[in-house]
């Protein structure tokens, strides 16, 4: 692969780099070997080797970290996170994280002292124990396919390898469910019930006698039964810890991962577990209901985040930010402000192409306007150049983006 397509899809492939000597030219030919997609493909955020300061949701990213010490006082939290494409969910999430773990001094705790001293009222608090921080993502191509929202999550959490077969996937997720017997967080019979259903879900293989053990359950059985090990499951990992179950994208969230988030619901004042789920204002989708049912089944622990566009003020800091340069004409700023509308990814993506015309150099102009609509630029970049390296790297016959890529190549959150 070429630098341009390794650039677009780096974060859905591994790559080896190396030198290719062709015929005409003196130097070797940068290029580079897929050697694998990624289990967990990074979410693309932001400008390479630009960090802007996240302006204009302070608000927001302080009910965030409210309800993160909700929880690590032992009050389960759900939160939603709702905004259009590009105003800056997956930024929250991010942040959210970061605060969590800028007070860590010996390295130990999944969440910082400085969050829990600057936001909780006890001066004598004592520190929590180590935060897990799970997430799962929903696919436009998976709306179909049940439970995948939680089949991420339990990927996730198993931390499976790419190298590692299904015999050994079976043995990894047997040893932790047991695990949790040892830790005295669910019973040795609920294990022997939970660990064939968790197999189920995700089609493994364990070699033992769980592979019988639904073999006589009809459909309708299977569903509830998996409903109940499913929240016994999370419920029992966060009575071990506290626990944040990062949502996102539920505007393509399935119909059970959405009646197993209500279910979840139901489980906070047993644990302490955030569940914070992240999506678009999609009216006619399913998920536009999860505030109305968290406002009814656990009022005085539900916090409803809409975001809104930046102020024009808002996003000339956030230009300012990324464009440090000095006397920039103001018809370039006003030019970037009329083109974003006050979207954030819109914001970077203006200047993302100003960089990439050499503007730092003084010789580039302000692209032409162009009917933008939700990064479609970018994202058909990102999908066109993981489909090359999907066609690359997979067996003859093939065709197409897997799951894996499929993560990246979408619209911004």
């Amino acid at each position: 692969m070429g630098e341009v397509t390794q650039r677009l899809a780096r974060r859905a492939f591994a790559f080896t780099s190396c030198s290719l000597g062709l015929k005409g030219l003196a130097r070797p030919t940068p290029v580079y070997r897929v050697e694998r997609a990624l289990m967990r493909p990074e979410k693309a955020r932001g400008i390479d080797g630009l960090r802007a300061e996240l302006i204009g949701r302070d608000e927001e990213l302080a009910k965030l970290k409210a309800a993160l010490v909700q929880v690590l006082q032992g009050r389960g939290q759900v939160v939603t996170l709702i905004g259009e494409a590009g105003l800056g969910k997956s930024r929250l999430v991010a942040e959210l994280r970061l605060a969590a773990l800028a007070g860590v001094g010996s390295g130990e705790w999944g969440v910082g002292e400085a969050l829990v001293a600057s936001l909780s009222p006890a001066p004598n608090s004592p520190l929590p124990t180590p935060i897990l921080w799970l997430e799962g993502r929903c696919l436009e191509l998976t709306m179909t396919a049940g439970y995948s929202l939680f089949v991420d999550l339990l990927r996730d959490y198993f931390a499976w390898r790419p190298e590692e077969d299904d015999r050994a996937r079976g043995e990894r997720l047997s040893a932790c469910v047991r695990a949790l017997v040892e830790q005295g967080a669910l019973s040795a019979e609920r294990i022997e019930e939970i660990g064939p259903l968790l197999g189920n879900l995700l089609s493994l293989r364990f070699g033992t006698d769980w592979d019988d053990r639904l073999k006589n359950a009809g459909p309708e059985q299977i569903r509830h039964q998996t409903f109940l090990a499913v929240r016994d499951f999370f419920v029992a990992v966060a009575r071990r810890q506290p626990l944040v179950l990062i949502l996102e994208d539920l505007h393509w969230a399935d119909s059970l991962s959405l009646d197993l988030i209500s279910l979840l619901m139901e489980a906070l004042p047993l644990a302490p577990l955030l569940l914070l789920c992240v999506y678009r204002p999609e009216r006619e989708h399913k998920c536009w209901h999860l505030g109305t049912i968290a406002a009814r089944k656990c009022l005085g622990q539900y916090t409803e985040l809409p975001l809104r566009e930046l102020t024009s003020e808002q996003s000339r800091r956030l230009v300012e930010s990324l464009l440090t340069i000095e006397n920039l004409p103001p018809t370039v700023k006003e030019r970037i402000l009329e083109k974003s509308r006050g979207n954030p990814f819109f914001v970077e993506e203006v200047v993302r192409s100003l960089i990439a015309s050499g503007w730092s150099t003084g010789r580039a102009r302000v692209p032409a306007a162009k009917p933008w609509v939700h990064g479609e630029p970018e994202r058909r970049s990102r999908r066109s150049a993981c489909r090359r390296v999907s066609r690359a790297s997979s067996p003859a016959g093939s065709t197409g983006c897997g799951r894996s890529c499929s993560r990246r190549c979408r619209a911004p959150p």
